[in-house]
């Protein structure tokens, strides 16, 4: 459910923060209430939510897809033959793919 937008610090940066259910019609509206700020950069939780934001092509990180469907091969395996899984972090790699929706941040 959309939220409204309001101005608050995050990471050490001015932001403009709305929360939506991840869909394209929801994050369409919150995304019409967060331009009333100005902002010059979306940051969104999946790809339906970027395309309710209805810009030129967005900037993404791209999900290294293979490696954590190997890497959940591997622990589903593990678990099958019974070994015991510990809680783990992994850092994978998610490049940047710069599209038309990058660009230098505007002059105060």
């Amino acid at each position: 459910m959309a939220r409204r937008a309001d101005r608050q610090p995050l990471f050490g940066i001015d932001a403009v923060r709305v929360e939506s259910d991840g869909t394209i019609e929801t994050s369409y509206a919150v995304t019409e209430e967060a331009m009333a700020h100005e902002p010059t950069a979306f940051v969104c939780s999946n790809d339906l939510a970027a395309i309710g934001v209805i810009f030129p092509p967005l900037t993404t990180a791209t999900s290294p897809r293979a490696e954590l469907g190997r890497r959940a091969w591997t622990l589903l395996q593990a678990s099958i033959n019974g070994e015991p899984l510990a809680e783990y972090t992994t850092l994978l790699k998610a490049p940047l793919q710069k599209r038309q929706s990058t660009g230098p941040a505007p002059t105060p």
